[in-house]
């Protein structure tokens, strides 16, 4: 699924206006899916540190991993390995059960 974007709301009913931050998206998305598998795409191509961010909240929701493809092969060769280091080092922090 694509990471959520809870700025871009238009005709929300008003029993849904309440602001939340994309941690707290990222965060029901994951309850919601209850024991199913989320793994979250990295949509378009974005910096690093949007995408760092991203892998974070995501990870730290429960996502069971990433989908980052034109995100790391759209980069020179030299900055794919840098961000794949990075990602790395985002998801040996949440092993998998």
């Amino acid at each position: 699924m694509n990471f959520p974007h809870p700025e871009k709301r238009t005709a929300v009913p008003t029993a849904y206006a309440e602001e939340f931050s994309s941690q707290e998206a990222i965060d029901a998305v994951v309850r919601a899916a209850n024991r199913t598998m989320v793994l979250i795409s990295g949509g378009g191509r974005a910096g690093d540190e949007v995408m760092l961010e991203k892998a974070q909240e995501s990870m730290s929701a429960g996502a069971t991993g990433l989908i980052f493809g034109r995100n790391v092969w759209q980069r020179e060769h030299d900055e794919s390995l840098r961000l794949v280091d990075q990602l790395r080092q985002v998801l040996a922090k949440y092993p998998t059960p």
